[in-house]
């Protein structure tokens, strides 16, 4: 993750998790298609927590967002 301090406190003392689900938890672009129907796009989702105010932070990795799903990556 990039962000080096907590959007909401401005802290900086994190701890990296994972949500517990019945399998990892994924992210899954709104475009047609089968293979996006399947879970085929669908891209892993890191979190981490805020250890001074609690908040959870989540992220994908845009370009992989963009090349499982034939989309175009911001630059």
């Amino acid at each position: 993750m990039s962000n080096t301090s907590c959007l909401r406190c401005h802290g900086t003392n994190f701890q990296a998790g994972s949500l517990q689900t019945a399998g990892q938890l994924h992210f899954l672009p709104q475009v047609p298609g089968l293979l996006n129907f399947l879970g085929v796009g669908s891209v892993k989702v890191e979190s981490r927590l805020c250890m001074d105010c609690g908040t959870l932070d989540f992220t994908v990795d845009p370009a992989e967002v963009a090349e499982r799903n034939g989309l175009n990556a911001a630059n």
